[in-house]
């Protein structure tokens, strides 16, 4: 996909200088889990539940830490809810796109967390989250396990962690909304944002308790098994370092089934969801997305078509980004319990 973006989506954001005055590195922020430990309880059949037990997690109290190592303004480092034992991937990493208006100060805002394709490195993400915030909006990329500051430089993709990493990137995705909430000039709702895989994981994040003020999926879908056993270029790609790490099929079937969206995307509030998709997508194939849709009860005018395929519908990036910026600051935010901080 990265060969079809514009060469603008490569140009790097300036950083702004050290020591801001709200915010700096090695500040530390407390923050506490919203999410509810009786979620899977009260949900309403046995699949939701099932999906749900694989996703959250008891809440606790835990630290945040501010950096000036990332490749944004500032660095957000928390520890991932759902560790898989591996350090590099065990904390979790938010590249932190300060709001700014017109005449390029920092201001209070809503903010988007974003989140990127398979393996992309945070190209696309970043391209999304600097024009977020060059309007009006602060940005943070998460970086999902195994992409970005969260794979070790020189290793390669370790595809027997594919599967358990897409639980541990939704667990950090509704985690990581508690710990931008908590931030000082954040203010106004937290939105979600994904896109491709990017957009499988915020459906599965946003699906657990409706914690986003928003939530904009783009070239995404329902059916992941299908997806994968019908789609195209990426899609198979991925179905084929898969087999080779050892499942087959049936084993891939049971373990999708386990986290499948369409057992929960009916979780989402209609009014505050969008998809984006492709009109001529080949890795996730039309009826996928239509099927997202519907099980979130999307009318047209909350699923939107963009011309193209999965590769070059980045063309109409433009466009996509204008009405994601408008749905966002439009959409109501939910309440938030104080912010907390500790000296640093």
């Amino acid at each position: 996909m990265l060969q079809f973006l514009p060469k603008s989506m490569k140009v790097p954001r300036r950083r702004a200088l050290p020591g801001s005055q709200f915010i700096h590195a090695g500040m530390r922020i407390s923050v506490s889990d919203t999410i509810a430990p009786a979620i899977t309880e009260r949900a309403g059949s046995s699949a939701e539940r099932e999906v749900l037990a694989n996703l959250i997690w008891e809440p606790a109290t835990f630290t945040a830490e501010a950096t000036a190592d990332c490749d944004a303004d500032l660095g957000i480092r928390f520890p991932s809810p759902k560790p898989q034992g591996i350090p590099d991937w065990d904390t979790a990493m938010l590249d932190w796109h300060f709001a700014r208006d017109k005449s390029g100060q920092v201001q209070s805002a809503p903010a988007v967390i974003v989140l990127d394709i398979l393996q992309g490195g945070n190209l696309v993400s970043g391209y999304i989250a600097r024009t977020l915030a060059a309007n009006g909006l602060h940005a943070f990329i998460l970086h999902l396990p195994q992409n970005g500051r969260r794979m070790t430089p020189g290793k390669k993709h370790d595809w027997n962690y594919f599967l358990p990493s897409l639980l541990q990137g939704a667990s950090d995705a509704r985690r990581a909304r508690d710990v931008v909430a908590a931030l000082p000039m954040v203010k106004g709702g937290v939105s979600l944002q994904g896109t491709s895989l990017g957009g499988f994981i915020a459906t599965m994040a946003a699906s657990i308790d409706n914690g986003f003020a928003s939530v904009i999926l783009a070239l995404t879908g329902g059916d992941v098994f299908g997806v994968l056993t019908k789609g195209k270029m990426d899609a198979a790609r991925v179905r084929q370092r898969l087999r080779e790490a050892g499942y087959t099929d049936d084993k891939l079937r049971e373990w999708l089934w386990q986290i499948e969206p369409l057992r929960i995307a009916h979780r989402l509030e209609a009014k505050k969801t969008w998809l984006f998709s492709a009109r001529h997508d080949q890795v996730v194939p039309k009826a996928h997305g239509q099927q997202l849709a519907q099980a979130i009860g999307l009318d047209w005018s909350h699923h939107r078509q963009l011309a193209g395929c999965h590769y070059t519908c980045a063309i109409n990036a433009r466009r996509f980004l204008q009405e994601m910026t408008r749905a966002i600051k439009t959409t109501t935010p939910p309440k938030r319990p104080p912010k907390k901080s500790l000296p640093g």
